[in-house]
């Protein structure tokens, strides 16, 4: 397994659309955790390092976030992007064919989704109350931030 690339805090706020203070605020009341590939900070001169799946991670938290989603629940629901595969999707990645969504609202909590652009949002809940969130705009978001680094 090779060294993956971190992102200081200033980058990864940018990457999210997010202000680094608030991305701050979060990280340090353990909102969004860091894990095995971020760098914690280790003294004067050291500084935090975020991986590409943490700045995901904050990025959908803003999203859901700015739609009334509470920040606890909006962390947790990002975690099941950033941080865990399915079929056919590794950990912070989109579905390679159709559209990646992160859906809140049905009956196993959040779940990410790979659905073809006409799906109608009555299937992706069950009692038809859904928040969606497109996260192909959001890993593009991300991507054009950090690829210019």
């Amino acid at each position: 397994m090779g060294v993956v690339r971190t992102y200081p805090l200033r980058v990864a706020a940018e990457a999210a659309k997010t202000p680094d203070k608030i991305c701050r605020r979060w990280l340090d009341n353990g909102v969004i955790t860091l894990r095995g590939n971020d760098s914690k900070p280790g003294g004067s001169g050291n500084y935090i390092g975020l991986s590409r799946n943490r700045i995901v991670q904050l990025a959908a938290t803003a999203a859901l976030l700015n739609k009334g989603v509470s920040l606890s629940c909006a962390a947790k629901a990002a975690l099941e992007f950033s941080d865990a595969g399915n079929n056919g999707r590794a950990a912070g990645e989109v579905y390679p064919i159709g559209k990646t969504v992160l859906t809140i609202g049905g009956p196993n909590g959040p779940a990410v989704r790979n659905v073809d652009f006409n799906v109608s949002v009555f299937e992706l809940s069950n009692d038809g109350v859904a928040i969606i969130v497109d996260l192909n705009r959001i890993a593009e978001q991300v991507d054009s931030v950090l690829n210019n680094q």
